[in-house]
């Protein structure tokens, strides 16, 4: 049975007035509007999830809507009054021309600076793209769309989509590319950072990076009021970073790195969108070749080539460009001068051509972060196209997973939407009603129409789409309260409905009741999805329409009706029943655990096996606890009470010997518990007792213990920890020092080389001429004169093991322990071999001996001569050297220097004028110095100035200029470093010290 309800608008005859017009949502205005939006495929409703109260959606998803849909004629408004009032009013095209034109321009060297009315053409540049991108998506790209084949509406509008990237995406690559090929940093990303600032930009390039940063905006609002994504979060993010970037580059003069990035990131964008053409077309292989390509691109172009820019900027920057800030223009630049300690000077490059533009670490870790969080998003997208890769190898193919479902039907497209459409001239007069033949069993009769996708799952479009109907004229019932309709139609309106289609000229469908042949559908000026399930004009059906209404009509009642669930036996009353409450386990689902539940489960029973050890571990410590408090109420033995009386008295016999020499000794053999044999460097063996509070379990044969020095008892046991060797011994592997870090010295140089270097590297040459060569050599001379770097430059050379000792450190608190360390340094350096024993300060233990009754005077004098012995000891040509270096050579021992055992000495003085210059030179070949910086002042002045004094001059005064934040040495912080180093070392030298 059919259904024809009249709306109470249609039975007062005469012209409608425009109150009603605009209130009835079913009259021709509003119908040809909503065909007018529904034809448009870029004009996506996009209706964001803020707040909504009942069916009536917020102002600002309205307002996105109205943007959408009028986004054509709002840019050629606003385009068109500025060309108005620029052509019009004469007075206002000097602020006109900032929309159409390039500010800043330089007539003398024919290029543009920048500053803040370039936000004017950037202005322009947004409205112009947005009204660019619908004119040629609607009138161009949809069109050739529907000629190539593709019938679905909104893969019409995806195709229309990607073409409109490739054509823009392509021809900026292609702009940027020209100028990264006729540029100075073509494949040289030094070039990047040279030269800055470059206050001023050619035209083109200036054009090109305004261009691309008012599309990057235009991005951010076509993404926000159309359709979202199922990625729109990280597509947000990408253009708010990518428009940070461009503003920020652009500001502080990068717009060299800017242009090398964008063209990296618009070639790939290309590639994509090609891809997705060829999809769209059907072309599946050629799709999934594409995307091949693609990915290949991807990964080399956004996470290598990018990646490399990024190191460029870590390293880079700090090499090539001088921290500071500067002023004025390309003709007249200035500095660089100190940075202020404000804001303010943050935005001056983005608000004043020739004003302060500074650049410094800061700025550089702000502007590489801004990079790596785009390369974070990359690789997040880089994840997914790797998904998608892995669907063409299993067969499946290339789909873009970041976006929609692009094959499901929008909720606005029927299967026979082809067919028809919403045109003007199919329109129904005023005054006529829409009719539509349904049938009061169909599922929408009091509902709206839903379409479902032709995946298993709802598409996220239909479900954002899905909204309740709005009345229009006669409400609408559930499905409920069908009868109550029916019932509420009295035979006084019946007659009244009939007459009134008689004057509408409206033919009722042969099939249908009289009665019940209208069905007013509510349609809403924004409701896309309505209006794109009409199936016809409003005049009546097209040809064979009707023929085809009354197939499906027969075919529909030839289908089974609903059938109910069969009712269980046993029947309860309504009482019953209504006591017993609702049947709620009747209605719930069959639940069917999932990978995530199992895991979940099996975390659970981890847990509970760590809860059961850690409470198995709980009552043992509770049992151990009890058993030892039990333990410990019980009463000492008499043996225990004996024993703890003996460790008393041993240890007070120890506290009585404290401070009594001790020496170190060697443990030969084990007697018992108590008694041992030792052997001491001074004497023979010893038959001793151990102290009861010795750790037994440290003694064995051959372990280092102390012994007390009268009675020679055990007292202690020296383990490797507190081995003397460990803690003064300092082995290098090769140096890095080389002879190029030594300013002057080349007598000293050679002579050193002759007597360490040439026996280690060619020792045949010594046995070829029949001489022996020096067993080691002595450098002397003031301090600071390069002794020591001399030696670690030897050792470099021959790749050598070195050995450094300091003479103070052979000296030892017990006693025996210098000589024997002496030993273990040289065994050391043979085990090392070939290798260089470096002992600085020898005055420490080489000074002349004497008669002494002081221990420690002895001592010292017993470690000299095992130095002595070990010199003596070892083959002459062999490979270890010893170098040896002091600053009072007249106090040393003549045996320890005579010929024999150190038979070269070499003095190092004080550098002279032309070692003075070499030294300067080296020290300062790195630093950034100023135009005013003279060292000749310095190398001409006669003071004894040594290599440490010079270094340390050249250190300070960099220090000095980073004190008042300059990148530059000048020569007042020469001066003064000068005068704080020489006063520092005559403090600290009294006069006649060194001969």
């Amino acid at each position: 049975m059919a259904t024809s309800i009249k709306g109470p608008a249609a039975l007062q005859p005469g012209r409608v007035s425009d109150q009603e017009q605009q209130l009835n949502p079913l009259h021709p205005h509003h119908l040809t509007e909503a065909a007018r939006h529904h034809n448009s495929p870029s004009q996506k409703m996009a209706f964001p999830r803020w707040p909504q109260r009942g069916t009536e959606k917020s102002s600002i998803a309205l307002a996105c809507a109205w943007v959408v849909v009028h986004q054509i004629s709002i840019s050629v408004t606003l385009i068109s009054l500025l060309f108005a009032v620029h052509a019009l009013y004469e007075p206002g095209q000097h602020h006109t021309n900032k929309f159409f034109r390039i500010s800043y321009y330089n007539p003398t060297r024919g290029t543009f600076a920048l500053g803040w009315d370039d936000i004017f053409f950037v202005f322009y540049w947004i409205i112009v793209f947005t009204g660019a991108r619908c004119v040629v998506m609607d009138y161009f790209l949809s069109p050739l769309a529907a000629s190539l084949g593709i019938k679905k509406q909104k893969a019409r509008v995806r195709f229309a989509e990607q073409a409109w990237i490739v054509l823009y995406s392509g021809s900026s690559c292609c702009v940027g590319l020209y100028i990264y090929r006729h540029s100075d940093y073509y494949l040289n990303l030094r070039a990047l950072w040279q030269n800055w600032p470059t206050r001023e930009l050619d035209g083109l390039v200036k054009w090109y990076y305004l261009v691309q940063f008012a599309f990057w905006l235009q991005q951010i609002v076509v993404v926000n009021i159309e359709e979202r994504r199922k990625d729109y979060l990280q597509m947000f993010t990408h253009h708010i970073i990518t428009c940070a970037l461009i503003f920020g580059s652009y500001g502080y003069h990068q717009t060299k790195v800017g242009n090398l990035i964008l063209v990296l990131m618009d070639f790939v964008d290309v590639q994509l969108s090609f891809a997705k053409l060829l999809k769209y077309l059907g072309f599946r292989t050629l799709c999934d070749a594409a995307f091949g390509a693609f990915m290949l691109g991807w990964f080399a172009l956004r996470h290598v080539a990018f990646m490399w820019i990024c190191w460029s900027v870590y390293v880079h920057i700090p090499q090539e460009i001088t921290y500071g800030c500067y002023s004025g223009g390309d003709g007249n630049l200035k500095g660089p001068s100190t940075t202020p300690n404000d804001w303010e000077h943050l935005t001056l490059p983005f608000r004043d051509p020739e004003g302060l533009v500074c650049w410094n670490d800061n700025i550089k870790w702000a502007f590489l972060s801004m990079l790596l969080a785009l390369q974070v998003l990359l690789l997040i997208w880089f994840g997914m196209i790797i998904r998608v890769a892995y669907k063409v190898i299993t067969g499946i193919g290339a789909d873009d997973v970041r976006s929609d479902d692009e094959d499901e039907l929008e909720a606005d497209e029927l299967a026979a939407s082809d067919n028809t459409s919403l045109h003007p001239s199919t329109l129904a007069a005023p005054g006529q009603l829409l009719e539509e033949d349904v049938l009061s069993t169909d599922a929408h009769f009091a509902s709206p129409i839903r379409t479902k996708s032709t995946n298993s799952t709802t598409s996220s479009l239909a479900r954002r789409k899905k909204e309740k109907g709005h009345s229009s004229g006669v409400n609408i019932l559930g499905g409920s309260d069908r009868k109550e309709l029916l019932g509420g139609v009295k035979p006084g309106q019946a007659s009244a409905l009939a007459s009134a289609k008689a004057r509408a000229n409206i033919k009722p469908s042969p099939s249908t009741h009289p009665l019940l042949a209208f069905n007013l559908r509510p349609l809403h000026p924004f409701s896309s999805s309505q209006m794109g399930n009409q199936q016809s004009g409003l005049g009546g059906n097209p040809p064979n329409q009707g023929a085809k209404d009354g197939k499906d009509k027969d075919n529909k009642k030839d289908k089974p009706k609903y059938e109910p669930p069969p009712q269980p036996t046993t029947r309860i009353g309504r009482r019953k029943r209504k006591q017993a409450g609702p049947n709620a386990a009747a209605k719930l689902p069959t639940i069917y655990p999932t990978a995530r539940c199992k895991l979940r489960y099996l975390r659970m029973q981890r847990i509970h096996d760590h809860l059961l050890l850690e409470e198995e571990y709980v009552e043992n410590q509770e049992r151990i606890r009890k058993a030892k408090a039990a333990q410990s109420q019980t009463p000492h033995s008499a043996t225990e009470a004996e024993q703890d009386d003996r460790n008393a008295d041993e240890r007070s016999r120890v506290t009585d010997m404290r401070g009594s020499p001790m020496s170190v000794g060697n443990l030969e053999e084990l007697i018992d518990d108590d008694h041992a044999i030792v052997s001491s460097a001074t004497g023979p063996e010893y038959y001793v007792s151990i102290m009861s509070f010795v750790d037994k379990d440290l003694l064995e044969p051959g372990a280092s213990i102390l012994l007390h020095h009268k009675s020679v008892s055990v007292v202690g046991v020296l383990t490797d920890d507190a081995d003397p060797l460990v803690s003064v011994m300092k082995l290098d592997k090769a140096p890095t020092e080389s002879y190029a870090d030594i300013g002057g010295l080349e007598q000293q140089i050679q002579e050193v080389r002759e007597a360490v270097e040439l026996p280690l590297l060619h020792p045949e040459l010594y046995e070829e001429m029949g001489i022996k060569p020096p067993k080691g050599v002595i450098l002397y001379g003031a301090p600071g004169t390069g002794k020591t770097l001399l030696a670690k430059a030897v050792a470099n050379q021959t790749s050598a093991t070195f050995l450094r000792i300091v003479g103070s450190e052979l000296i030892q608190k017990y006693l025996g322990d210098g000589p024997r360390l002496v030993r273990q340094l040289f065994q050391v350096a043979a085990e090392n071999a070939p290798s260089i024993v470096f002992i600085d300060e020898i005055d420490a233990i080489g000074t002349k001996r004497y008669e002494s009754t002081s221990g420690g005077e002895r001592e010292i004098q017993r470690t000299m001569l095992e130095l002595l012995n070990q010199l003596d000891g070892f083959d002459d040509r062999g490979d270890v050297k010893v170098i040896m270096a002091t600053n009072k050579i007249d106090t040393l021992d003549p045996a320890l220097i005579r010929p024999g055992r150190i038979d070269r000495k070499i003095l190092f003085e004080n550098p002279d004028q032309n070692t003075k210059k070499k030294i300067f030179t080296l020290h300062t070949s790195k630093m950034s110095l100023a135009e005013d910086v003279d060292l000749d002042e310095f190398i001409a002045q006669k003071d004894d100035l040594s290599g440490a004094d010079i270094k340390a001059i050249c250190s300070e005064a960099g220090l000095r200029a980073l004190r008042e934040r300059r990148m530059r040495v000048n020569m007042a912080d020469f001066r003064s470093a000068k005068e704080s180093v020489m006063k520092t070392k005559n403090e600290g030298e009294p006069e006649g010290l060194y001969l």
